[in-house]
């Protein structure tokens, strides 16, 4: 008889001792008769107990301790010590709901030509952290266009076959930010193909010390990444070409959502500017050949310059002038979206984005919001 495939749980800490049990826990409720787990704990140099809670714990997880390198050097220690058919990321203070990885298999199985899986995320946001719980709006499908505007979903999101590992390498050690953003644009620009599990759920816990608390910080890891996305759509399969008409007006809204957000540095904001501007007449250079009969490719080439001409009239006499003119040209083609109030618009892209994204809440979650109230 066959062994059940082995899924490599990697999960880096640092400081987290507080956390990582229940994490631990989450994955090893995922075993059953046809999936096996493999739970590597990576401490990144950790100064709590991180160390004693994970010696308690070594019956069940393969532990390694380095010296305080940053979260992706961590990622990367456990990916050279997995073993598995499949890997998984998660970081110690987040948690996998159940059935989770059995249901990515299930995707796998369905769909044996794919190369990775995405499931839903919650976003619990513990007391004295900014936001509100909430299901992450996760797209439908066409992720690689979609990730050209920003991430898709979350690191914990993602199960991915071993050999996209050995085709992607590790994570990119400079960044501090937004790492795994620039890995998964890498997945795509190799042209790995993914599938979606949407009964899986993930729980991404949000509090004070997490990294993404820091949003200047994040803020300036995305910028750098944009130019990566336009050497993508230019040069590799990020896309193919009936697709990067939308790549490219991804990008754009995208940039010029940056640029609005952007409000401690104008140099980055005009960068910004100046990007949304390249990747407009990237895409009008494409308009005339493109005539997509897919509803949802038609949907994304409404979706983002919408998303951009609202970022437009919330930017006002911040524009540059190739930024009006930018502007002018997705007007030029969606005249109907400029004549919108500010509510029609919303309404506009609320009604799209609805078109586009996963419906329904899992039933997962239900079950959790049940048993909570």
């Amino acid at each position: 008889m066959p062994s059940p495939p082995l899924v490599s749980v990697i999960i880096p800490s640092y400081n987290y001792a507080r956390f990582l049990p229940e994490a631990v826990r989450s994955v090893l409720r995922q075993k059953a008769d046809n999936l096996d787990v493999e739970i590597i704990v990576v401490d990144d140099g950790s100064t709590d107990n991180t160390q004693e809670v994970a010696h308690a714990m070594l019956r069940d997880i393969v532990y390694v301790r380095q010296q305080k390198s940053g979260v992706s050097i961590a990622r990367n220690t456990g990916i050279q010590k997995a073993r598995g058919d499949y890997v998984v990321f998660l970081d110690a203070d987040d948690v996998l709901m159940e059935d989770v990885l059995a249901t990515h298999l299930n995707m796998f199985a369905t769909h044996p030509h794919l190369d990775m899986s995405l499931c839903r995320c919650f976003d619990y946001h513990t007391p004295g952290s900014d936001g509100v719980n909430c299901l992450w709006p996760l797209m439908r499908g066409y992720w690689n266009i979609h990730i050209c505007c920003s991430n898709v979903a979350p690191l914990h999101c993602f199960m991915l076959r071993e050999k996209v590992i050995r085709q992607a390498g590790l994570f990119n050690v400079s960044l501090t930010g937004c790492e795994d953003y620039e890995y998964w644009l890498r997945c795509f620009s190799t042209g790995c193909r993914a599938g979606l599990a949407a009964e899986g759920l993930v729980i991404y816990r949000r509090h004070q010390t997490s990294t993404t608390a820091n949003r200047q910080h994040m803020l300036l890891h995305e910028v750098s990444l944009r130019s990566l996305v336009a050497n993508m759509l230019t040069s590799s399969r990020l896309t193919d070409s009936q697709e990067k008409l939308a790549g490219w007006l991804a990008l754009a809204s995208g940039c010029l959502s940056l640029a609005s957000q952007i409000t401690f540095s104008k140099a980055l904001a005009l960068k910004m500017q100046d990007m949304f501007v390249r990747a407009v007449q990237e895409a009008e250079r494409l308009h005339a050949c493109s005539k997509s009969s897919n509803a949802d490719l038609r949907c994304i080439e409404r979706y983002y310059p919408a998303q951009a001409i609202k970022a437009a009239g919330f930017m006002a006499e911040d524009l540059t002038p190739d930024a009006v003119e930018a502007v002018k040209l997705l007007v030029n083609h969606h005249p109907y979206l400029a004549e919108c109030s500010a509510a029609e618009l919303d309404s506009q892209i609320s009604a799209m984005l609805q078109h586009l994204q996963v419906p329904g809440i899992p039933n997962v979650l239900q079950r959790f919001a049940a048993s909570d109230s």
